[in-house]
């Protein structure tokens, strides 16, 4: 097992947990009351599949449940697999959750970068649907990353460098995108053997490289990998 695959203990869980929160409260008190929300994308640099995005709006104050169902809450790369699934049912559970994705098409059509940010700017439209009229106007979006969204006010949008790792809100929109997009990969693993997708995720790796060389393309396998 790696260092990246051990559980965090309980103490040290809570302690990354209460400075991500820290961060958004921080971040809130200096723009104004209103919606937080996270966006995050997953397979960008993936060999095969759609991207997968996630929107996620956190309650303004958590309960105590709340907050023991979510204590674990970390940059999902950081997490384990069983961590990820059990955090991605409590994110549902007590938090508004927008879900988006860019088909492999898409990817191929319109290049990585543009195919990513339609992924998150669909997740980002499924969550506005759950707000009110009052919300939209107020709420403010957190990316990762570098790059801002094009049907967002510059206003009322900041993307974070690795803010993965520094809000609450970006770290539940990264575990909701990967649980959802490797559970789909997982899935689809059992109809293409050969390719070490369930454990690769349909990234470069060496089993990858070598099962495309013994069998192929898959009709999954994207075609162009073109940055802008």
């Amino acid at each position: 097992m790696t260092t990246l695959e051990k559980p965090l203990s309980s103490s040290t869980s809570k302690s990354i947990f209460k400075e991500l929160l820290l961060f958004d409260r921080d971040f809130l008190s200096n723009v104004g009351p209103g919606p937080l929300i996270g966006a995050d994308e997953v397979g960008r640099g993936s060999l095969i599949g759609p991207v997968v995005a996630s929107a996620v709006c956190l309650p303004p104050s958590l309960t105590r449940a709340e907050q023991r169902l979510l204590e674990t809450l970390n940059d999902s790369k950081k997490l384990t697999s069983r961590v990820r699934a059990e955090l991605c049912d409590a994110i549902h559970s007590c938090c508004r959750v927008g879900i988006g994705e860019a088909s492999r098409d898409e990817v191929d059509t319109i290049n990585i970068h543009h195919a990513s940010l339609l992924a998150i700017q669909r997740a980002y439209d499924a969550l506005c649907t759950q707000l009110s009229p009052t919300e939209l106007e107020t709420a403010f979006l957190l990316l990762d990353g570098r790059c801002l969204l094009p049907g967002v006010a510059k206003a009322r949008q900041q993307s974070v460098i690795k803010g993965d790792g520094q809000s609450a809100a970006i770290a539940a929109a990264s575990v909701v995108a990967k649980h959802t997009r490797d559970s789909y990969i997982l899935k689809l693993a059992q109809s293409y053997p050969g390719y070490g997708w369930e454990t690769n995720m349909g990234y470069s790796t060496p089993e990858h490289r070598a099962g495309i060389a013994k069998r192929g393309r898959t009709p999954h396998h994207r075609n162009t990998f073109a940055c802008y």
